[in-house]
């Protein structure tokens, strides 16, 4: 038994998972399930708690943002999927993304960009050692309450980082510019007009 599972408890076992697989994801999820099966079973319940209380505290504009970019595109599971494998990279790069989403072109790899810097199946740890702490079915795991996860990120949507990174989560645009502004439905209707006129012309030319 470790003590009171607190977030330097929670982030001294993700940070031992990553160094003993610092490149290889299926390794560190194998490591990160042995270390969480030595624990008591409500050490692995407190563990689940702080899971949760550090992707709530990351859901916000300016990391979706990141995000997005980094991934060429982000959904709502994506971005839950991306704070996973943030959480995976450790307390310091956890906490330098929180300050400065920015930091996280220091980190990523070419293997966490080809897997769009999502890691799902890193939350799933936590059931599996679950199961073989208890040899209870991972459907029965006993959740704590955490802090519940907003309904909306936090921050603004057009964030000036956001602007920075000339990214919006949720939409399939990119401004050529940081001050580039954004057509309205009218101009774009009337841009179609224009086309769709020009092509008339040219086809009974």
């Amino acid at each position: 038994m470790m003590g009171p599972m607190d977030e330097t408890s929670f982030w001294k076992i993700v940070d031992a998972s990553k160094q003993k697989a610092p490149k290889d994801r299926e390794r560190q999820i194998d490591a990160l399930v042995d270390l969480l099966a030595r624990l008591e079973p409500t050490e692995i319940m407190d563990f689940d708690r702080v899971y949760r209380d550090l992707l709530a505290r990351a859901y916000t504009w300016d990391l979706w943002g990141a995000a997005y970019l980094i991934g060429d595109g982000c959904s709502d599971d994506g971005f839950d999927y991306f704070r996973d494998w943030l959480i995976s990279m450790g307390r310091a790069a956890y906490e330098a993304a929180l300050h400065d989403p920015e930091d996280l072109a220091d980190l990523v790899t070419p293997g966490d960009m080809a897997a769009g810097c999502e890691f799902e199946d890193f939350r799933y740890a936590v059931l599996q050692a679950w199961e073989h702490r208890t040899g209870e079915d991972s459907q029965d795991f006993p959740t704590t309450e955490a802090t519940p996860q907003a309904s909306e990120p936090a921050g603004e949507p057009d964030s000036k980082r956001a602007r920075t990174n000339r990214i919006v989560p949720d939409t399939d645009w990119e401004a050529d510019s940081q001050d580039e502004e954004i057509p309205s439905d009218e101009d774009v209707f009337q841009e179609e007009d224009v086309d769709e006129e020009e092509r008339y012309r040219a086809e009974t030319a």
